[in-house]
């Protein structure tokens, strides 16, 4: 089947977004996003999105139209993609991230049997489900060392929030360059200060669709606050919102170890897989 690739026009993201061309998360950056359509003829088969992280792609969805499966449509959407990046010497690393699950055979078989990528599995993702566990009405009495209360980052002054996220890009902490603070449930964002009032850690949620949020971003100075800032906002979620999941991915084994303590039983754990493009192929 000939195929035709062509880059979507910004006009065109939220159309694709709604027909179910793009994922459901998906946000209308300035820049730094690559949306390619793939045509057969006047009608558009498949989209292919892709997220510059500055050294590093990332593929975040490939979404073939239902009648064009089956067809290799998706391989050769990647191709194309694959054959313009030589072409133009843009030869960055290539990611994909996806959850294993029984659903998800397809994807799976899809990026193995595509012949650029070679997998591993590199994290474990947490959803902590409420409905499995006790829920504690007392989680605003949760102290730091220093004592004291977690409070919601949207009562943070605009001034506190700009000094602390200069001072993490000056750190290389490139986790919040894509977030989209639009997003964030204002609920379940805490934040916990020193005597200094500036923010000595920090937890963010974003509302991903109905009933499943993600914990976007997790940062302390020290355990304690961390424990603090983490266990706060898991407890509001779980008095908040008593029929949706929480996903987190630890980026480390400490965080891995302080989700674990604190949702105890009441999460189930999916593995990740992390697909990268070899070039040597």
């Amino acid at each position: 089947m000939d195929l035709e690739m062509t880059a979507a026009k910004r006009e065109e993201l939220d159309s694709l977004k709604k027909e179910g061309f793009l994922p459901p998360d998906f946000q209308v950056l300035k820049a730094h996003q690559l949306v390619l359509k793939a045509l057969s003829g006047d009608e558009l088969a498949g989209v292919l999105y892709i997220l510059d992280r500055g050294g590093a792609l990332e593929l975040m969805s490939i979404i073939v139209k239902e009648e064009y499966r089956r067809l290799g449509i998706g391989t050769n959407m990647l191709r194309s993609f694959f054959s313009s990046c030589y072409l133009t010497g843009e030869l960055k690393p290539l990611y994909c991230f996806y959850i294993r699950e029984d659903w998800l055979d397809g994807f799976d078989a899809f990026i193995n049997d595509s012949g650029y990528f070679y997998t591993e599995i590199s994290q474990t993702l947490y959803a902590a489900d409420p409905r499995r566990r006790m829920r504690s009405a007392g989680y605003n009495e949760i102290k730091s060392a220093a004592g004291a209360s977690c409070e919601l980052w949207a009562k943070i002054d605009p001034n506190t929030k700009k000094r602390f996220l200069k001072s993490r890009a000056a750190a290389g902490d490139h986790l919040l360059q894509n977030l989209d603070e639009a997003s964030f449930d204002e609920d379940l964002c805490f934040c916990l200060r020193g005597r200094d009032g500036e923010i000595r850690a920090v937890s963010l949620v974003q509302k991903l669709e109905e009933e499943r949020y993600a914990l976007s971003y997790v940062y302390s100075i020290d355990p304690v606050s961390f424990e603090a800032v983490l266990g706060t906002t898991l407890r509001t979620f779980d008095v908040l919102c008593e029929d949706s999941v929480m996903e987190a991915v630890p980026v480390n084994a400490r965080v891995e170890r302080i989700i674990n303590k604190l949702v105890e039983k009441g999460s189930e754990q999916r593995e990740i897989v992390s697909a990268q493009w070899n070039y040597r192929l």
